[in-house]
């Protein structure tokens, strides 16, 4: 109370003196007043300004002017008005003062004081006499010269010098120049942003001067990424660069925020990744994981990735589970583009990578042994393939097109296709192996039978090489070397190797002694992809001693000699829409040579040696109308730029086989359609100019044009479920060795009339998938081969080739196939077929040529299966294969017996150590079963290799 009263107290004393202040100020201007009308001006002038001093008033301010005005005191009156001016008036006063400065104006000397920036202090002459106010002003000063005076708090002072005449007005303007200094800001990483703390300004960003600054303390902030923030306050000097540090402090790393996963899939033995790095195998248990939103694949090989996002919490559990399904194959021969293998237009059949690790194959003949409706031989010089009843023993694989990555092997000498050792290829290397039967194909001219494209892996990202070693108790060896680099798209992959065996000597036609059976292959690839360019390339050497010999060696050792060298450039692009253009340019050289060796007297050295360069050209383009239908076109020319083949004896008798140039032409166009996704309609043909020979024109060689039409129908009428009707014509021409091989010492006349050969076939297949890993395949087929160009077994020496046939064939196929792939593997395959026309139904139709009751090398039926069980997961991995082929028939019509091929296999892989391994026997029964082989030959059959033992391994780096 006693305080609330002591307020009380001194509120109304403040009141009390406020209203003595009034009411002195009110006595001085009534005094004023008083004076004013007595006539004392100067008494009344101290009057007003006392009562102005105590309350400021306008009315009071305005009897100052006028009482100025009546002292003739103008210059004083002037600024008295002028200052009244300045302030808020009604319009009465105003105009008062207006008139009143106007009646001023005339009689003084004027100048209008201005500066930059306004604002300044004006003094006239000496800062000690007072302020007259702040720019801009106008000031009434005595008549003369005058010195003004601007002072700015901040900028330096000025001095403006006037003259000034009464009656006039003039102008006196003074430039104010700021006072600033400077800082220089060190020690402070590059991106740190230097700020004015008062102002949030920022000054300059990295270490250097900041200029401008006035003068005084500047608090100062620094931020910059990584490190904590700094404030200072600096002290900036007038006219001065001050270094100023500003040393920061890393930031400490925030704690890291981790969680665990435990991921678990249907596979064990997948491996795990977590943003792109390998972090494990399933299960797994990662722990240490970044918190926040993570990308987890799993992948297996032969399954298709599982891919998730998972948002994981800072020292969160998580859990995953991953499904893992069979991966959807895919094939580009049927088409050349790449599509899914139930979608494509003709019979398929892929062999993966998996596969071909499981069973330890080093060639590709021998993973074909277990393909459906195939048939693998060997004459010892050359392993072949059959297809669907036709097997002849002659021309190894002319009848098939062989390509690698897309690249057309068969060479153009004799058309011959590599599938064994001669192809050279790295196993562990490949991608997969493609087999499609030829009905449904329009491209290749090769493509007889069918087609085997040999795709090959991808590099992986990075930087790696490998090395691997094979042996085998033939006393072979297998060396392998491989550099891969890959960025992205772009990639390359260098392979290099050599294989060496010494197979089963044979005993030779004479009765005398063995002849040798040793192989030797040294082969070096080159592969890349630079966005949609693709380049394969390789050479591969090889030397053979061929045990079986040749009638014009007179049963003497035979040295064969095969070089191949290529190089492939392809461009292929997919258009938006779905279009698809393909072009390929490549070169081939081949040099192959078969050279007697005799070892008895008086027979003399005998040798056939030939040689192709060709240039081949082909592209490709499938318009993508709609989405249900495509247009496709396309030509091919292959060039055999220089050909040479040469027959020799050793007393210097020569003969030329064939010289000069070839040229393979063929144009191919097809049309698909797609009404509905579970119907396609596949049509198409392709037109091949070909060069024969005929004894019925005086020109030993002519030119025709075979068309070879196809169709094909894909249908889905179940889920699951996917039928394949095909059928067509494809033609084969003979090769320049065929159409010319004339030297009667090597056993050979030119042929009288060689024509193309004809191949009509129609099939309907029909997978049923019982679930994801297992299907059911069924096929019906019917072949009928016309014209086939062969050495015709009734001749006597020396022989010539001639067209033989007709041929028809029918024939049924099954598959069963379960494959999971995870090293499982459970394929069961058969097929039976028999001839259906005979000789005698030839000759009531016309036919003249050569007949026989049995088609050569043609297996009535066949059984096949293979088993893949894993052991220790991916650590070991157990393949078995059998194959039982039935009864064939030689060339001379001696019947064949059945055979039962076995193999055992385990492989396996320590992942760690990015090592792979294989061990087991092939042809466990040591079967060494009798392959028919070509009339050339000095025997009718040739066994197979008896039983081997294998190992080999491969480490990556």
């Amino acid at each position: 109370m006693r305080r609330l009263l002591i307020l009380l107290l001194a509120l109304v004393a403040g009141a009390a003196g406020a209203a003595d202040v009034a009411d002195e100020a009110e006595f001085h201007f009534r005094r004023g007043l008083a004076f004013q009308r007595q006539g004392r001006f100067d008494d009344a002038l101290a009057e007003f300004y006392a009562s102005n001093r105590l309350v400021p008033n306008r009315n009071v301010q305005l009897n100052i002017a006028s009482t100025l005005g009546r002292l003739q005191l103008y210059d004083e009156a002037f600024r008295a008005y002028s200052e009244v001016a300045r302030q808020p008036l009604e319009p009465d006063e105003r105009a008062d003062v207006e008139q009143a400065l106007a009646f001023l104006r005339p009689k003084l000397a004027l100048v209008r004081v201005e500066s930059t920036p306004p604002g300044a202090t004006i003094f006239i002459g000496r800062r000690d006499l007072g302020a007259l106010g702040v720019t801009p002003k106008t000031l009434a000063l005595k008549p003369g010269r005058h010195r003004i005076l601007l002072d700015l708090e901040g900028y330096r002072s000025r001095e403006v010098e006037v003259d000034v005449a009464r009656g006039r007005e003039v102008v006196a303007t003074g430039e104010l120049e700021l006072i600033v200094g400077g800082l220089e800001i060190r020690d402070v990483p590059e991106g740190a942003e230097v700020r004015r703390e008062d102002t949030d300004e920022v000054l300059r960003t990295g270490p250097g001067e900041v200029m401008g600054l006035r003068p005084g303390r500047v608090p100062l902030r620094v931020v910059a990424p990584g490190f904590l923030p700094t404030r200072l306050d600096v002290e900036v000097v007038a006219d001065q660069l001050r270094p100023v540090h500003l040393p920061l402090i890393a930031e400490p790393p925030p704690p890291r925020r981790v969680g665990s996963l435990v991921v678990r899939a249907n596979v064990d033995g997948a491996v795990v990744l977590v943003d792109g790095r390998e972090v494990g195998f399933t299960p797994a248990v990662i722990e240490s994981v970044d918190a926040g939103r993570r990308v987890v694949e799993v992948q297996h090989e032969g399954l298709e990735p599982f891919r998730a996002e998972v948002d994981l919490e800072d020292r969160q559990l998580r859990s995953l589970d991953a499904h893992l399904r069979p991966k959807r194959l895919e094939v580009a021969g049927a088409t050349q583009r790449l599509i899914h293998l139930e979608d494509a237009p003709a019979s398929t059949t892929i062999i993966t990578a998996e596969e071909l690790r499981m069973f330890g194959y080093r060639t590709v003949a021998e993973a074909l042994r277990s393909v459906r409706s195939l048939q693998v031989w060997t004459d010892r010089l050359y392993d072949s393939v059959g297809m669907r009843g036709f097997g002849w023993p002659e021309n190894a694989n002319a009848r098939i097109l062989v390509l690698l990555n897309g690249h057309p092997l068969n060479d153009v000498v004799r058309g011959y296709g590599p599938l064994g050792m001669d192809l050279g290829i790295d196993m562990s290397q490949v991608e997969r192996i493609e087999v499609v039967r030829g009905e449904g194909m329009v491209f290749g001219s090769t493509a007889f039978l069918g087609m085997i494209n040999v795709v090959t892996r991808r590099a992986e990202e990075g930087v790696h090489v490998r090395f691997g070693m094979g042996a085998d108790t033939l006393r072979g060896t297998d060396l392998q070397a491989m550099a891969s680099g890959r960025r992205g798209a772009t990639e390359l992959v260098v392979l290099a190797g050599n294989q060496y065996r010494e197979g089963d000597p044979l005993p030779a036609p004479t009765g005398v002694g063995l002849l040798s059976d040793e192989e030797s292959v040294e082969r070096a690839f080159v592969l890349g992809r630079y966005g949609g360019f693709s380049l394969t390339s390789g050479i591969i050497r090889r030397a053979k001693h061929v045990p079986s010999s040749f009638v014009w060696t007179e049963g003497q050792p035979v040295l064969a000699t095969d070089l191949r060298r290529f190089a492939s450039l392809q461009y292929d692009h997919t258009f938006p829409g779905g279009s698809f253009l393909l072009s390929r340019v490549a070169i081939d050289d081949m040099d192959y040579s078969l050279r007697s060796q005799p070892v008895q007297a008086p027979v003399l050295p005998r040798e056939e040696t030939g040689y192709g360069l060709g240039l081949s050209v082909e592209s490709r383009f499938e318009w993508a109308r709609s989405s249900t239908s495509r247009l496709i076109a396309g030509a091919s020319l292959r060039r055999a730029m220089h050909l040479d083949g040469q027959l020799s004896l050793g007393d210097g008798t020569e003969a030329e086989l064939y010289s000069g140039t070839r040229t393979e032409l063929t144009f191919y166009g097809s049309y698909e359609w797609t009404p509905r996704p579970w119907f396609l309609l596949h049509f198409g043909s392709r037109i091949s100019p070909f060069r024969v020979t005929s004894a019925d024109t005086n020109d030993p060689f002519e030119l025709v044009f075979t068309l070879s039409p196809v169709l094909a129908m894909v249908s889905k009428p179940y889920e699951g479920g996917s039928l394949k009707f095909t059928t067509g014509v494809t033609g084969r021409g003979p090769s320049e060795r065929e159409l010319r091989y004339d030297f009667e010492d090597f056993e050979r006349l030119a042929p009288l009339s060689l024509v193309p050969e004809s191949h009509f076939a129609t099939a309907l297949e029909h997978t049923h998938t019982v679930s994801e890993e297992t299907s059911l395949i069924a096929a019906v087929f019917l072949n009928a081969y016309a014209d086939i160009a062969r050495t015709a077994s009734e001749q006597a020496l020396p022989f010539r080739y001639s067209n033989s046939g007709p041929h028809v064939l029918g024939g049924a196929e099954v598959e069963l196939r379960y494959a999971p792939g995870t090293g499982q593997l459970v394929s069961i395959s058969g097929y039976v077929q028999a001839r259906l026309d005979s000789p005698e139904d030839a000759v009531r139709e016309g036919f003249d040529g050569d007949l026989e009751p049995h088609v050569v090398n043609s297996a009535e039926h066949a059984i096949s299966a293979r088993f893949g069980l894993p052991v220790l997961r991916k650590g070991l991995v157990a393949g078995t294969e059998l194959v039982f082929t039935g009864a064939r028939f030689d060339s001379t019509g001696l019947r064949v017996p059945e055979s039962l091929y076995v193999n055992l296999m385990l492989s396996g892989q320590f992942t760690p150590w990015r090592l792979r391994y294989y061990g087991g026997v092939y042809n466990m029964l040591d079967e060494r079963r009798p392959n028919p082989v070509s009339p050339d030959f000095g025997r009718t059959t040739v066994p197979q290799y008896g039983r081997e033992v294998r190992l080999g391994a491969s480490i990556s780096f």
